[in-house]
């Protein structure tokens, strides 16, 4: 192309760029704009292990305050509002759905204190700080201790699932972060309107009576819809491709007709709703928490990014030494004296109690109420209740940078970790190659439990000396009696090709995709159930159960051997040997399998098995 076609060829570009439609609406830009950074966001946390919540925070701040770029506010109007709200009320559902009953047998009494007492105190304690410490009226400070009585499950589970607590500590956690959130919420709501009634001179006895009914109604709203959601399902009433719609149509009816009745009353709605949905034995329940589970982390960081993009620059003009001294004080005092306080007298270790007194990032809800009570307050003559959200903010910040960065090393400092960088693995099937394998890992020092459900299989393995776990692997009851997230891997290792796929296909959200492992099938590839629907597929080439079986009756046998620079072992003679599993750093385990094999490095441990004639 000589230099004055390709001139004129981009002087054609404007005009054919021209003759596009583009939809020039600022609201198009701000929502594409909210929903890649925030996915971004949540990747380079993903990457980099950085708390997605500080993230978050941090890009909202960036394209808004800072730059100027993004204004939700100004772009999608009274939306904003609408989005948030509906984005709080379906994260708090997802809350709602992740709360288990049997977690109580542990965590119940801890729980009950905390919710019963430890609320309460903290809210005193927090309107106490706000009055003295802050400098505040009486009707800003008792607000403000209302609202940050919660401790957001949106940024407690994130956090839970990279710090990698243990059981009961985490279910302390969690269980407290979703129970609160909706009663801190409607605390804040009876405050606000005591002030009100005061002003206007209602009758209190009239005010506390209606706040007693919107509560009412809301418990009893998100209880019956969940009873009629099951009943409705059981009975087959509703067709499969709208079962999840329905779902979430009563999410939004509960919602919104609760908080008709009473403000902020249909947070608690949708949390009940979430409760009985969760704990029924419906069996849509997985399919749903997975979809629930991405939904909630999609609209936790389109609300972040839209809040802390709509704070006004000027915050920063509120922040003076007594603001600082008042999150200093929430963080410091009013959250481990509440704990120690509220948990006195029962058994629980010192460490739990220390950890809990110093986790309590606020998240969500805290910022939309804060928000929405800041205008009522100055409406209501309160002159400094302009201070609430610049204060919340930063109790936000706080509590997600220092809790955030300081959780993981704390759990492993206080020994409540669950210290998941050895590989902890699951073996589907007591059969005598599943067998050799586990006791070959155990040598190693690998944590290895069989899962079996035939008592004879079972006997078989325990008798030489295995972990193992008589119980159906894929039972509605399992996960009240084992952890799954304590294991790493998974390996289905039973004779029924079709079992073994079930069991990968219900495990790889638990455990994730590339942690599954299965034989391969002894049918024909036309037979063959979905690869989509497979754990994978081990050993290269792979091999099945009966060949396996046949191997091993000939006298083939397990083998270990350290790799090293003057050590090659590359066991290649399919016919004689193959290998089956590389031990990295002594507890990391990587399984050769169809698609992949490990690359060796020297001191690596080499698991083959190999013909002994």
């Amino acid at each position: 192309m000589s230099d004055t076609s390709i001139a004129e060829f981009f002087e054609m570009i404007p005009k054919y760029l021209g003759m596009i439609h583009i939809d020039h609406s600022p609201a198009v830009y701000a929502f594409i704009m909210i929903v890649c950074f925030g996915v971004f966001a949540q990747w380079i946390a993903w990457k980099t292990r950085i708390p997605a919540i500080a993230l978050l925070c941090l890009t909202g701040i960036m394209l808004g305050p800072i730059t100027g770029v993004l204004h939700p506010e100004e772009t999608l109007g009274e939306f904003v509002e609408v989005i948030v709200k509906f984005a709080v009320a379906f994260i708090l559902f997802d809350g709602g759905l992740n709360l288990r009953r049997y977690e109580l047998k542990t965590a119940g009494e801890f729980v009950k204190r905390l919710v019963v007492f430890g609320l309460p105190l903290s809210f005193v304690l927090g309107s106490i700080a706000g009055l003295y410490i802050g400098g505040l009226s009486p009707e800003t400070a008792i607000v403000l201790g209302a609202i940050l009585v919660v401790t957001g499950p949106t940024v407690i589970i994130p956090l839970i699932r990279q710090s990698k607590l243990n059981e009961e500590a985490a279910s302390i956690l969690k269980w407290e972060g979703i129970v609160n959130d909706p009663l801190g919420a409607l605390l804040a709501v009876m405050c606000l309107e005591l002030f009100v009634a005061i002003s206007s001179g209602q009758a209190l006895s009239a005010m506390f009576v209606d706040f007693a009914f919107g509560i009412a109604i809301a418990s009893a709203l998100g209880f019956f819809l969940g009873l009629m959601i099951q009943s409705l399902f059981n009975n087959h009433m509703i067709p499969e491709f709208l079962k999840i719609p329905s779902i979430f149509c009563a999410i939004i009816v509960s919602f919104g007709i609760s908080n008709m009745v009473q403000s902020e009353s249909g947070l608690l709605a949708v949390t009940i709703l979430g409760y009985v949905i969760g704990n029924s034995e419906l069996r849509i329940i997985d399919e749903l928490r997975r979809f629930k589970e991405q939904i909630a982390v999609f609209l936790v960081s389109a609300v972040f990014i839209i809040l802390t993009a709509n704070l006004d620059a000027s915050i920063l003009e509120k922040i003076n030494s007594r603001t600082l001294a008042l999150v200093l004080c929430f963080l410091f005092i009013v959250r481990p004296v509440s704990i120690f306080i509220s948990t006195a007298g029962i058994r629980a270790k010192w460490q739990q109690k220390l950890l809990i007194g110093w986790i309590a990032p606020r998240g969500i809800v805290a910022a939309s109420v804060a928000g929405l009570f800041a205008p009522a307050l100055l409406e209501a003559g309160v002159s400094d209740a302009d201070l609430l959200v610049p204060i919340v903010f930063m109790v936000i910040f706080a509590t997600i940078i220092s809790h955030g960065f300081t959780l993981h090393s704390l759990a492993k400092v206080l020994r409540l970790s669950k210290s998941l960088d050895k590989s902890r693995i699951i073996i589907v099937g007591a059969t005598d190659f599943s067998m050799e394998l586990a006791k070959v890992l155990k040598s190693l020092k690998i944590p290895v439990t069989i899962f079996e459900n035939s008592w004879f299989r079972m006997q078989s393995a325990r008798n030489q000396g295995l972990t193992t776990k008589y119980q159906e692997i894929l039972s509605d009851t399992i996960e009240e009696d084992i952890d799954f997230a304590n294991f790493t891997e998974l390996i289905a290792m039973t004779s029924n090709d079709s079992y073994n796929s079930f069991v990968c296909s219900n495990f790889a959200h638990i455990l994730g995709e590339t942690n599954i492992y299965q034989l391969n099938s002894q049918s024909h590839e036309r037979d063959e159930i979905s690869s989509k629907k497979k754990g994978r597929i081990l050993f290269n080439p792979p091999l099945h159960y009966n060949e396996l079986e046949r191997r091993l009756k000939m006298g083939w046998k397990f083998e270990i051997m350290e790799v090293n620079d003057g050590n090659e072992v590359t066991p290649v003679k399919t016919d004689t040997s193959f290998p089956v599993a590389l031990v990295r750093d002594k507890h990391t385990l990587h399984m050769y399998t169809k698609d992949s094999s490990p690359n060796r490095e020297s001191g690596d441990i080499l698991i083959w098995v190999r013909t002994q004639s």
